[in-house]
């Protein structure tokens, strides 16, 4: 091989460039290795530090760079999608040029943008945030085996303050009757107001029931909501098993 050593007057001799016959080249500083090529492609120790407004290609006809030009950091793709997972190939998210943004969990694509919005799959909570005005959480349930048993598949809007949890209004898709499981075996729509007489949670106002009933519930100081010829007004527990 040949080998390029360096030293001062006296000093003991330090590598500067390693040659290999039919092998990899390698670069010293002070006697450390730092760059070498192999048979794969070449090995850095440390750093790699590139001026501002350098960009890193890859690929054949520079198709991916990386770069910085002093205020923002720049990933950019001009043949393929940009896609982030894990040694296994499981994705994290995809982003394809001139189309959707697409994020995983654990290589299940749960959000999706489109030329119209956005798409998600699963349950969706929202725990804190301002949509046109409106403040949330938002949270969609799909099933009624819940906490919250009578709060099944719909969504809930809360106001207030960022700290007062307990003032939301809902609609729901409602269990009217707790069935095997805890399942409630008809579902009606029931929607849910606050007016700061209870101390948590919004308060069933109206409910359309799984026969096609309109009910109505009483309010803070016990007035019958509806109309009798509206249907039957209901009242705590009771109703729901029996509606």
């Amino acid at each position: 091989y040949f080998h390029i050593k360096n030293a001062a007057v006296g000093g003991t001799p330090k590598s500067s460039i390693r040659c290999v016959k039919d092998g990899g080249v390698e670069l010293y500083n002070n006697g450390t290795k730092k760059f070498e090529t192999d048979g794969n492609g070449i090995t850095v120790q440390g750093n790699i530090n590139m001026a501002t407004d350098s960009t890193l290609q890859l690929g054949v006809g520079n198709d991916f760079k990386l770069f910085h030009n002093g205020t923002t950091n720049f990933i950019r793709s001009a043949n393929g999608n940009i896609q982030i997972d894990n040694n296994s190939g499981v994705v994290n998210a995809k982003f394809i040029p001139d189309g959707a943004s697409e994020l995983y969990h654990n290589g299940t694509k749960r959000f999706e943008t489109s030329s119209v919005g956005a798409n998600v799959t699963g349950i969706t909570t929202f725990n804190n945030g301002d949509i046109n005005g409106i403040s949330f959480p938002l949270n969609v349930k799909n099933d009624n085996n819940h906490n919250d048993y009578d709060m099944g598949t719909g969504i809930k809007l809360q106001g207030g303050s960022s700290t007062e949890f307990y003032k939301w209004c809902a609609i729901v898709a409602r269990g009217e009757n707790a069935g095997a499981g805890g399942y409630s075996n008809t579902q009606a729509l029931a929607f849910y107001t606050y007016d700061n007489a209870g101390a948590s949670g919004g308060t069933e106002r109206l409910r359309i029931t799984s026969k096609g009933l309109l009910l109505g519930g009483t309010d803070a100081q016990g007035n019958t909501t509806l109309g009798g010829n509206a249907g039957n007004s209901f009242s705590g527990t009771s109703a729901i098993q029996n509606t």
